[in-house]
């Protein structure tokens, strides 16, 4: 949401200030759970932490329907924080369980770089759906999808913990 934060709260009703401030909360959430779920992945195998970081984010979609400035405003920003935090307290550890060590450099690389271009596509297709849809509610649901699909192929993933590591 990064890229269209003030304008998605602003359709709820947030001030730009307002909606400048959930960075405050994401901020916080982010290193939160950074640190929780990457000493999980220390105990536990990384697709726990792929489906909280996917719950989360999934959450953080569904709230932008009811996100009202002030508290709720605050739990917003802190669920999209913690969201892209857990994602980063896993993502390292899941490459190594899923593909192993031995080109683990060129397959960070890649995931950067797709992860690159995720972000440039998002903001695109939420400014695409803005002008099909007139709001941001479609294409959001429409996006939800990613993160439920994630979550479900983490879930059925019978990859043992110890596969490599």
């Amino acid at each position: 949401f990064g890229f269209h934060l003030i304008s998605i709260l602003g359709m709820q009703g947030f001030s730009p200030l307002e909606a400048a401030a959930t960075f405050i909360p994401q901020t916080v959430g982010s290193l939160l759970l950074a640190v929780f779920v990457g000493g999980l992945t220390d105990k536990f195998h990384p697709k726990f932490g792929v489906i909280i970081a996917m719950s989360l984010m999934a959450l953080s979609m569904l709230m932008l329907f009811i996100v009202q400035p002030g508290f709720f405003g605050l739990v917003f920003g802190f669920l999209v924080g913690s969201s892209q935090g857990a994602m980063k307290g896993v993502d390292t550890v899941a490459l190594v369980q899923y593909f192993g060590r031995a080109h683990i450099g060129e397959i960070r690389g890649w995931a950067h770089s797709i992860g690159l271009v995720s972000t440039a596509l998002g903001p695109i297709l939420l400014s695409l759906g803005l002008d099909a849809f007139g709001n941001y509610y479609t294409p959001t649901v429409l996006l939800l999808l990613l993160p439920i699909t994630a979550i479900v192929l983490a879930i059925i993933d019978q990859t043992p913990r110890d596969r490599y590591v």
